[in-house]
């Protein structure tokens, strides 16, 4: 009888201890996943950053020849913020993948890359629209600077729909992380905590040479 009942007690624990196992495997390689998903939605934020800064570079260079071209309708010089949006979208670039995957550094340079795409949302906005902050808009009468503003305003959504990708992730990482069987056993490893990206990524209204080029 007693033998009996040190088998039975053996087999359940062997049983738990298989359940416990097979929990914690499903749990790690649940996280695993998202750390993956985090990755693979910061790769894609980073292109949508990078494409932003290389539209608005592209819209400068537009602007900057119809205001040289003796047949454009816009000649004259370039206004002023067109020459911060070029400053700006120059700063955002450089600042391109920084603060991503260097430990101890991370920190302040994301904030610095955030700034600096920060302010190239602000210097889109205050050149594009109308009643922006600075009220001169960069649109010309040229079928090339139209084609560029709406490479810039489609590239400046696609870094919204990034950015918000990117941040569910990271919630939902972090929210897996902070789970008691994750903390106790220590599944996350060595995987760094990740953070949301915090940028103004408000893009900035079409342009009204875009609906109405003929009133131009």
């Amino acid at each position: 009888m007693t033998v009996l009942v040190l088998t039975a007690s053996l087999t359940a624990v062997v049983l738990a201890a298989l359940a416990l196992s097979v929990y914690l495997s499903w749990r790690a390689t649940r996280l695993h996943r998202l750390h993956v998903r985090v990755d693979i939605a910061r790769a894609a934020l980073e292109e949508a950053l990078r494409r932003r800064g290389a539209a608005v570079l592209d819209l400068v260079a537009a602007r900057v020849r119809a205001a040289d071209d003796p047949a454009a309708g816009d000649r004259g010089p370039v206004p002023a913020p067109v020459e911060e949006l070029m400053a700006a979208a120059t700063a955002a670039l450089a600042a391109h993948g920084t603060g991503h995957g260097e430990p101890g550094r991370g920190v302040v340079r994301q904030a610095d890359h955030e700034l600096a795409e920060s302010r190239l949302s602000r210097a889109l906005r205050a050149a594009m629209e109308p009643d922006g902050a600075r009220g001169a808009p960069v649109a010309a009468p040229s079928e090339e600077v139209r084609e560029r503003l709406a490479a810039v305003v489609a590239a400046a959504r696609s870094v919204q729909l990034a950015r918000t990708f990117y941040n569910d992730a990271v919630s939902d990482t972090r929210r897996a992380r902070r789970s008691r069987p994750v903390r106790l056993f220590r599944l996350a490893g060595t995987a760094a905590l990740p953070d949301y990206f915090d940028m103004d990524d408000q893009a900035p209204r079409t342009p009204a040479s875009m609906v109405e080029p003929d009133t131009l």
